[in-house]
């Protein structure tokens, strides 16, 4: 029995990067934050700055009372729809980054129907 040992060497490489030409686009949906485009009046032909969305102080006062109306505090209602306290303190204070999963997980929970956010 005898065994031949290959000894070409094997190279790995990295992918490479997008060219200029290719442009990336930015999908809010699969990690759930809204995001706006600011454009440029100035520059037309200029990529639209993208930021994210806050949460409006309404939607975070109507989740408030939501909750204190069911009478639970932010931690019940954090370990109900699994999310971690301070996402809740942050959502009622009105500021945070405005998060389509979370948001949608608290709503349905309150039973909030009105969309002012």
């Amino acid at each position: 029995m005898s065994f031949i040992q290959d000894w070409t060497p094997v190279v790995l490489k990295k992918q490479t990067k997008p060219t200029e030409n290719t442009r990336t686009t930015h999908n809010s949906s699969s990690n759930g934050i809204k995001v706006k485009k600011i454009l440029d009046p100035k520059d037309p032909d200029a990529e639209p700055e993208i930021r994210p969305v806050m949460i409006s102080r309404v939607l975070g006062q109507q989740i408030q009372q939501a909750r204190i109306a069911k009478q639970m505090t932010q931690k019940e209602l954090a370990n109900t729809v699994c999310l971690p306290v301070s996402v809740i303190i942050n959502y009622e204070r009105g500021n945070c980054v405005y998060n389509f999963n979370h948001i949608s997980k608290i709503k349905n929970y309150l039973g909030i129907t009105k969309n002012k956010s």
